[in-house]
């Protein structure tokens, strides 16, 4: 193979990839970003929430 062929090659398999992690990683930071925003609007973070719902249930079923 030339080295053209091998960058050609290369290329087509590495700039999908690329694409597919730079677009993951944005959604991964958006997704934060909501959850920052979301839990900080409420005043609680997102575990104490969690457990904290998790409790009431609890208890609810039980009275």
């Amino acid at each position: 193979m030339s080295i053209f062929e091998t960058i050609f090659f290369g290329l087509i398999i590495i700039l999908p990839t690329l694409y597919a992690v730079i677009l993951k990683t944005k959604l991964d930071v958006a997704e934060y970003e909501r959850d920052y925003y979301r839990n900080k609007t409420l005043g609680l973070n997102a575990t104490i929430r969690r457990h904290l719902g998790y409790k009431e249930e609890q208890n609810n079923g039980k009275s």
